[in-house]
């Protein structure tokens, strides 16, 4: 349920996936469901804390086990090939360039700033996320998939060093 207004946000090109809107909308689901209302509140708190990162504006841990292991799976989700799948995908969905040589990168990440590129993205976050996780075994996946986010980059940039497409 945390990333249902995804495929709404390519169609309709509004941000809905963080915030109030997004909250709103997965209410309504589990109301037609008929989903218990103490469900629908433990549901609707874990999707609002799994965006918080200790990097982020104002992070709030999460008090329920159930929200920290939303948080642990979701960042998990984003590291790894499949995480650098899914933000190249996300990249171009949105017409992101892939990489700008001459950009600053930010000095904090907002996720909601559709103008980074993916290099950027897993600079200023995806490499972070491994520090955010609550669980042991969770940290233990992610030293592994973290490893190949570091060596996926030091090809890039070792691609791009040998005058291979410099602006992309």
């Amino acid at each position: 349920m945390h990333d249902y207004f995804w495929p709404a946000e390519k169609r309709n090109k509004k941000f809905l996936h963080y915030g109030s809107q997004a909250l709103k909308g997965v209410e309504e689901i589990l109301r037609k469901c008929n989903v218990e209302e103490i469900l629908i509140k433990k549901i609707l708190y874990c999707i609002e804390m799994h965006e918080n990162y200790s990097f982020s504006t104002n992070p709030e841990k999460p008090t329920s086990k159930e929200a920290l292991i939303l948080q642990d799976a979701d960042r998990l989700d984003a590291i790894g090939a499949i995480g650098i799948a899914r933000c190249f995908y996300f990249a171009g969905a949105h017409n992101q360039k892939i990489y700008l040589p001459d950009r600053e990168r930010p000095e904090k990440y907002d996720p909601k700033d559709r103008s980074n590129t993916p290099i950027e993205h897993i600079h200023e976050k995806l490499l972070k996320l491994k520090d955010e996780l609550h669980f042991e075994t969770s940290r233990k996946i992610a030293e592994e998939r973290n490893k190949f986010l570091e060596q996926y980059l030091e090809q890039f940039y070792k691609e791009i060093k040998d005058g291979q497409n410099q602006k992309i």
